[in-house]
């Protein structure tokens, strides 16, 4: 039985908005800020097959749910950030 997806999955956020904006990545709960006019990508790898990421909108904020088991990796202008 497969436990882990070769699944990868991609995501670009970006603020459309006049004001900051934060993308919280879960579980790790790690933050990101993002100005006007800007954008990061995530890219998800693994995790259980047949889950998908989520994402929740929030007043200033932008919460996303990776799959159980998935590796989530954040890029800002094709570097990968902390």
């Amino acid at each position: 039985m497969k436990t882990q997806s070769d699944e990868k999955q991609k995501i670009r956020i970006q603020n459309g908005t006049s004001g900051s904006l934060t993308v919280v990545v879960e579980p790790s709960a790690n933050e990101y800020a993002l100005a006007p006019g800007t954008h990061i990508e995530l890219a998800e790898e693994g995790g259980r097959p047949g889950n998908v990421l989520e994402v929740e909108v929030r007043d200033r904020s932008v919460a996303v749910y990776g799959r159980p088991g998935a590796k989530i990796t954040v890029h800002r202008d094709g570097v990968e950030l902390p």
